[in-house]
């Protein structure tokens, strides 16, 4: 889960740590108000990235703002959840044909890879759609950093490896556990390797989003999402 907490928050545009963070928060939300046992209950690159493309065009470049109306549409989409549960809503997804389905998961899919690929080649991300960010991409691969590459492509494939021979074991948290280590042992942010850095030790001080009645007005769709 603490892979996965990480990885979704900067899909989502937001700071590693805000994933760790609202996890617990989300997870003992369910626990409380949900209504199966058995379900599993995680966050997701699809919500993930939604999110960073609601709230982008509103945050106009301030990371303030950003952090901010993310919170926002957490916490609208926890109250339409919250309102479709109580109005027994959940079949209204039955309606939605497989094919329709289908296509937005690839789309989205195409979306994410494009945006995580430029980490993986060390090279700045471009703008625009999928076809500019991968024209962009293309375009300055003579710009790799050979030392974050090679990090990306072994972790990929030790993911890869897991999930074929070791089905059974958390492959993504064994790769996280020793990228860390690898990373700290041989001081890779010294050799040009991105690196996410420290991350706060301190819990954040609870309060409300602060944002006005239009911005939500203007997120309510995304949430309904």
């Amino acid at each position: 889960m603490t892979p996965q907490c990480v990885a979704y928050a900067q899909i989502a545009g937001l700071p590693p740590h805000a994933g760790l963070m609202a996890a617990p928060g989300a997870m003992i939300g369910y626990a409380l108000l949900g209504s199966s046992r058995s379900l599993v209950v995680s966050a997701t690159s699809s919500t993930a990235a939604v999110s960073a493309a609601a709230v982008g065009p509103l945050a106009h470049g301030s990371t303030g703002r950003f952090a901010a109306l993310s919170a926002a549409l957490a916490l609208l989409a926890a109250a339409v959840l919250i309102g479709a549960g109580i109005l027994r809503l959940g079949g209204v997804a039955d309606l939605i044909s497989k094919p329709v389905m289908t296509g937005f998961l690839f789309g989205l899919g195409l979306t994410i890879a494009i945006g995580q690929l430029p980490k993986v080649f060390g090279v700045k991300p471009g703008s625009g759609n999928f076809f500019p960010q991968l024209a962009h991409l293309i375009g300055n691969l003579g710009s790799t950093q050979g030392g974050t590459l090679a990090v990306g492509a072994l972790s990929i494939a030790l993911l890869l490896g897991l999930k074929r021979f070791a089905p059974s074991l958390p492959g993504t948290l064994i790769v996280l556990g020793l990228a860390i280590a690898i990373s700290s042992l041989l001081h890779l942010s010294r050799h040009g390797v991105d690196v996410v850095g420290k991350l706060p030790s301190a819990l954040p001080h609870p309060s409300l989003p602060d944002v006005k009645a239009h911005d939500l007005a203007t997120l309510l769709p995304a949430a309904l999402e």
